[in-house]
């Protein structure tokens, strides 16, 4: 499908309404939600499919049935974009990344939920939601997302391998260093064994990746007049660093998103992930299918030291959550549906249960919960040492056009250094093509912080 522009984006704008009152869910449906059938397009991830799971339940309690469509990652963006410029009816919910939120929200034809919210009350308690997960959910200073899962970039390793080569592991609250990573994945690639892998697509994934690198580096998106600075020398370290890495790492590995980079490491192929996104650590702890299922431990991203006093290496802000498009027919019983999706103890069943990572402080806080799962406190580590993205509407269209140029560069297509000066320029270009002030920025903040 072909990339929305902005004005596809903007088309048939209207103002942000909200709907009338939202009930909180309940274990009994009212008569009138009987009969109803709501329509969900979802990515596949390990929350989504444990909810899917969960779907029969669901109308067992309610009398509502939900009809759930799956979408992969590269194409669920576009298709809930065609759907929103198209003004139809055809979904009730979507499953959205906060990477997604100023573009979908952008259109005008997302409901904004803080009336349903207020009217949910105690009983869906908003302010339980981790601070920075409502944020990331936020538009213009109004609510469109119900946080469904929180999200964090984490290294992954092999504990009995650091144990057998006697590689010692920072104390929680400080990280390796750049050059001590380096040195570890040199050391651990042996022979035909590589050391380590990570995610690098789609595109948008290989600006990800770069992101948690510049960020530590001391590096930023845009300066204080609004240029772009994608290509400034932090720009250009990360992208080194990040290629030398490539070095110890399969071959193909180019290639790989999330599946692909979990899969090796749970076939034994490598011994770390740096970064693993921890929404994947079901996947490596699956005993099923995972190799290394109970021998994989967690630290915080290892790019300390670039920037003084600079103890964790920073990692993108991210999560997931459920909203509601505007032309739904059914915005009440989908509220409920979101809801009833992150109740405490569903949230606590979640973790447990399928070791998803829960948006609620009350949830994330339970010391058995801590004591049992031995990547919750390094999280919670890592939640404390992060970064946001601008929440714009043009910010998932520029994730697809940096990486692109990233991703070109670290395949050999052109230097490092002009794939990021390309991308700047690509950045630059849209964003005077979109009326951003490029260049002539006076205010204290950028417009969207």
């Amino acid at each position: 499908m072909a990339r929305m522009t902005r004005r596809d984006f903007i088309r048939g704008v209207v103002a942000a309404g909200s709907v009338g009152a939202l009930a909180a869910t309940t274990s009994k449906a009212p008569a009138q939600t009987r009969g109803v059938t709501l329509r969900a397009l979802v990515y596949p991830y390990p929350v989504t499919k444990a909810i899917r799971d969960m779907l029969p339940e669901y109308e067992k309690q309610t009398g509502v049935k939900v009809e759930w469509e799956e979408a992969p990652f590269s194409e669920a963006l576009s298709k809930q974009m065609a759907e929103l410029v198209a003004n139809t009816d055809r979904y009730d919910f979507f499953t959205v990344s906060n990477m997604w939120l100023g573009a979908e929200a952008g259109t005008g034809q997302l409901l904004a939920l803080d009336d349903p919210i207020a009217k949910a009350g105690s009983a869906f308690d908003w302010q339980d939601f981790m601070p920075k997960q409502r944020q990331m959910f936020a538009f213009r200073g109004k609510a469109y997302g119900i946080p469904l899962s929180s999200n964090i970039m984490m290294t992954a390793y092999r504990k009995d391998v650091f144990d057998q080569e006697g590689i010692k592991v920072p104390p929680l609250g400080t990280s390796y260093t750049h050059d001590q990573w380096l040195g570890i994945v040199k050391r651990l690639a042996k022979g035909k064994q590589k050391s380590t892998t990570f995610l690098v697509n789609p595109m948008a994934a290989a600006t990800q990746v770069w992101s948690n690198v510049l960020m530590s580096a001391g590096g930023r998106f845009f300066d204080e007049k609004l240029n772009p600075t994608f290509n400034s020398k932090q720009g250009l370290l990360a992208a080194e660093y990040v290629r030398e890495l490539m070095n110890y790492a399969p071959e193909d590995m180019l290639r790989y998103g999330n599946t692909e980079a979990n899969e090796a490491m749970m076939r034994g192929e490598v011994v770390t992930q740096a970064p693993q996104w921890a929404s994947r650590i079901p996947m490596v702890e699956d005993k099923e299918k995972s190799k290394v299922a109970g021998k994989v431990r967690w630290t915080t991203l290892p790019y300390a030291g670039w920037v003084p006093g600079r103890k964790v290496g920073l990692a993108l802000n991210d999560g997931w959550a459920i909203t509601i498009p505007k032309a739904s027919r059914h915005q009440r019983e989908a509220f409920d549906f979101a809801a009833w999706c992150v109740t405490k103890d569903k949230q606590t069943k979640f973790v447990t249960e399928t070791l998803v990572p829960p948006t609620r402080t009350s949830v994330f806080d339970k010391p058995e919960l801590h004591q049992k799962f031995v990547w919750l406190p390094v999280m919670k580590e890592q939640l404390g040492n992060t970064f946001d993205f601008p929440i714009i509407p043009e910010w998932a269209e520029i994730l697809e056009k940096v990486g692109a140029e990233i991703h070109g560069g670290w395949a050999g297509q052109y230097p490092l250094a002009k794939a990021l000066d390309r991308a700047n320029q690509l950045v630059t270009d849209l964003l005077k093509e979109r009326r951003y002030p490029v260049g002539t920025w006076t205010g204290a903040k950028l417009p969207w912080e």
